[in-house]
C-alpha cells in the first residue's frame, strides 16, 4: 500500500513566495488522465520551494509536466528533488502530461524521512499534484488516501 498526499494536504510546506493554486481548466492534455482531486499547486517563480516529511520506504512526486525549450535547448523549468538532502532521480517529457512522475526514489531506508524540492522557473510553470510514499508496514491512517496494488496481501479475492 502507500499513501497519497494531495498538493493541498497542510503537511506540505510550500516556500515563501511563487506557488499559486493553478487553474485546472489549463491542465487537461495528455492521456495519462485528470490532475488528482481537482487541484494543483504551480510556480514560475526562480527558487521555490517545497518541504514534505515522511515515515517510509520509497517517495514520487506527480505533477502536470509541461516543459518549454528555447532556441539555444535551455529548458523552463527545471527542478531537483532530494530525500535527506540527497538528490533523488526525476523525469522529463517533451509534451504536456498530467499525473508525471516528476521524481522518485524507491528502496529509502526504512524511518523518517524528509522530501525537498527546488524549483527554478524563468516564467513557464512547474505543476505539483501529488506526492505518493510507501509508508511503514505497521503505520495506521485513520484518515489517509491509501492506493492498494492488485497484489496487496490486504486484499483478498
Amino acid at each position: 500500500r502507500q499513501v497519497l498526499v494531495d498538493d493541498t494536504d497542510p503537511a506540505i510546506h510550500y516556500g515563501p513566495s511563487g506557488w499559486f493554486v493553478a487553474d485546472p481548466a489549463t491542465l487537461t492534455r495528455g492521456n495519462f488522465g485528470p490532475i488528482y482531486n481537482d487541484t494543483t499547486r504551480a510556480t514560475s517563480s526562480s527558487n521555490s520551494t517545497l518541504i514534505y516529511s515522511f515515515n517510509g520506504t520509497s517517495i514520487l512526486v506527480q505533477g502536470t509536466i509541461d516543459i518549454s525549450t528555447d532556441a539555444n535547448n535551455v529548458t523552463d523549468p527545471t527542478w531537483e528533488c532530494f530525500v535527506d538532502g540527497i538528490q533523488i532521480p526525476q523525469t522529463s517529457f517533451g509534451s504536456q502530461e498530467n499525473n508525471w512522475p516528476l521524481c522518485e526514489q524507491s528502496n529509502i531506508s526504512p524511518g523518517p524521512h524528509i522530501l525537498s524540492l527546488q524549483v527554478k522557473s524563468k516564467g513557464q510553470p512547474f505543476y505539483l499534484d501529488s506526492l505518493v510514499y510507501t509508508p511503514l508496514p505497521d503505520a495506521v491512517f485513520p484518515s489517509a488516501v491509501l492506493i492498494y496494488a492488485d497484489g496487496d496481501s490486504a486484499i483478498s479475492y
